[in-house]
């Protein structure tokens, strides 16, 4: 029992020894770490001194101030990346001291920053629209490769009913250069001379004459090949490419492209705004510079309208009015007895009086005039080719009525009534265009419509006039435009039968009431530039367009018999 216990006495002895032992070397190395300033290494060293030895007031001492020299020198450096433009390393080192020292408000307000800055960069990045010199550099990454020619000394050669593959070999022996002839190639002898002109020259001629293609494989050799449909569909690349359009409309550039370059692989979203192009490298250099040109920002214009709307009412009314009170004609009525008491006198009985309603006779000669206007200014700003629309006015219900089967393949039997809505009043739609010289012209619709009267089953009926002009003005020039009129006569009149149908007379004893009204509407227009088309020189350069191999592919025609001398009438 003894020998037992000293044993355990031993064991824990030596168990204690090697902890203390463990402890002096990660404290002898903590120590080394921070004496050669490596504060990181510090730092971890003390950390796990810290753990085993929580109750250590110079270990936890030292561990702070390691953490404190590593969180400084951090930041030093995360500033030092900030000035060479090394963002996101320099967020690392930040994120990295505010993790050490997260109480230290200097460290977090730069951790803050450069978050910040990060965030505003990678925005910036994602509004850039790529200009059209990005564009060319990234089309030039897929250049065709440069020959390496042994000699830069132009080709000073005549060849006189030659052979096409001879006379491309002596220029492949000068040049040192490598030709390679397509299985299908037709040879064929041609005379040229060829005069002072460079490798290049001198093979894009031959390749032109012979009704063939040729191709850089590598910077020491070229292949010719037959230029038909299956040969240039063979050795022919094709690339795409996405244009970003900012300003134009997609559609009408693609059609643009169509057009001028016969493009067949174009598709466009007009969602995103893009054009996604799939052709030769020439043909899509060809396409970004026309894209360029018709992707400017539309000049803005801001129209002044001012409306003035005459009224205009004239009355004449003469003549002699014979009518009962309250009523336009003559009206009379008996009266019962139970409502009216009368006393007889010696002379008259009750049975003899009868009452009746006396017309009354009225002299009329009125003559009224009335002047009323409407004056209305606004500004409208717009942009080019889009219409700008103002209304006056209110809207009226129509009805329209439409006819359905009962059942599904009957008889369109079952009528639908739905309204829609009319705007009654004045309307004016006007669409600029502004010119090179800053010249602008306005094409102005001008309507005014108003509630005539109406017709079956109370549907409204409009009186319109409308008016459609284009008028090239200059800025801040005035143009009014006159004319819309309506007029409106109403003639009267009212009398007694029989006498006011009298000749001559008969006006004496008849009502006569004549009305005239007249609405005019007087538009002035005057538009101001507030940006104009901005065009760069080279937009009105003459750029050349690469066709490439295989655009010019002959049509092969059957040959018609060339008629004789003694048959040439039959032709």
């Amino acid at each position: 029992m003894f020998i037992m216990k000293s044993i355990g006495l031993i064991l824990s002895a030596m168990i204690i020894c090697c902890v203390s032992c463990s402890s002096m070397n990660l404290s002898k190395k903590a120590e080394e770490a921070l004496a050669l300033n490596r504060w990181d290494l510090a730092v971890a060293r003390y950390s796990q001194l810290c753990k085993k030895n929580p109750d250590d007031l110079a270990c936890l001492q030292k561990y702070h101030y390691a953490k404190v020299k590593a969180a400084h020198h951090h930041y030093e450096k995360a500033e030092i990346l900030l000035k060479n433009m090394y963002n996101e390393e320099a967020l690392v080192e930040i994120e990295v001291a505010a993790d050490l020292l997260p109480g230290d408000s200097s460290i977090q307000d730069k951790l803050k920053e450069i978050r910040n800055y990060i965030i505003k960069e990678k925005k910036a990045d994602m509004n850039v629209v790529p200009t059209p010199e990005k564009s060319a550099i990234i089309l030039s990454g897929f250049e065709e490769p440069a020959l390496n020619l042994a000699t830069d000394e132009p080709i000073d050669m005549f060849f006189d009913n030659v052979s096409l593959k001879t006379i491309l070999q002596t220029m492949s022996k000068v040049a040192s250069i490598n030709i390679v002839f397509d299985a299908d190639l037709e040879d064929r002898s041609i005379t040229i001379n060829l005069k002072k002109v460079s490798f290049l020259d001198a093979l894009k001629l031959l390749a032109t004459i012979s009704n063939n293609s040729y191709k850089i494989i590598n910077p020491s050799t070229v292949l010719i090949y037959p230029t038909t449909q299956q040969k240039v569909e063979y050795y022919q690349e094709s690339f795409a490419k996405v244009f970003f359009v900012s300003h134009a409309d997609v559609e009408d550039i693609a059609r643009a492209l169509r057009g001028a370059l016969g493009l067949k692989f174009i598709s466009t979203d007009k969602n995103l705004s893009i054009i996604v192009i799939k052709d030769t490298l020439q043909r899509l250099k060809s396409a970004e510079k026309l894209i360029s040109i018709y992707d400017k920002p539309r000049p803005e214009v801001i129209i002044e309208v001012e409306i003035i709307e005459l009224n205009r009412n004239k009355m004449h009314e003469y003549g002699l009015q014979i009518a009962s009170q309250g009523s336009q004609g003559i009206e009379t009525s008996l009266v019962p007895d139970d409502e009216i008491r009368l006393d007889p006198g010696p002379i008259l009985s009750r049975s003899q009086f009868v009452l009746v309603n006396m017309p009354s006779l009225t002299f009329r000669l009125i003559k009224s005039s009335s002047d009323a206007s409407l004056i209305a200014s606004l500004p409208l700003r717009t942009v080019q080719g889009q219409t700008g629309r103002v209304r006056f006015g209110q809207e009226v219900p129509v009805p329209q009525t439409t006819f359905a089967p009962i059942a599904q393949g009957g008889v369109n039997q079952q009528p639908i009534t739905s309204f829609i809505y009319r705007n009654i009043g004045i309307n004016i739609d006007v669409t600029p265009h502004v010119h090179l010289n800053n010249d602008i012209t306005l094409d102005v619709a001008i309507e005014s419509s108003s509630l005539a009267g109406q017709g079956y089953g109370g549907i409204p009926i409009f009186g319109t006039s409308r008016v459609e002009k284009s008028i090239r003005l200059q800025e801040n020039e005035t143009s009014i435009i006159a004319g819309l009129q309506k007029e409106e006569l109403r003639t009267i009149m009212e009398g007694i039968p029989g006498l006011s149908d009298l000749p001559g007379i008969g006006k004496l004893f008849s009502r006569n009431s004549k009305t005239v009204g007249e609405i005019e509407i007087i538009l002035a227009l005057t538009p101001h530039l507030i940006s104009s088309l901005q065009l760069s020189p080279d937009d009105f350069q003459t750029f050349r367009i690469e066709e490439g191999p295989g655009k010019n592919i002959p049509v092969m025609r059957p040959q018609l018999p060339i008629p004789d001398k003694q048959n040439e009438e039959n032709y």
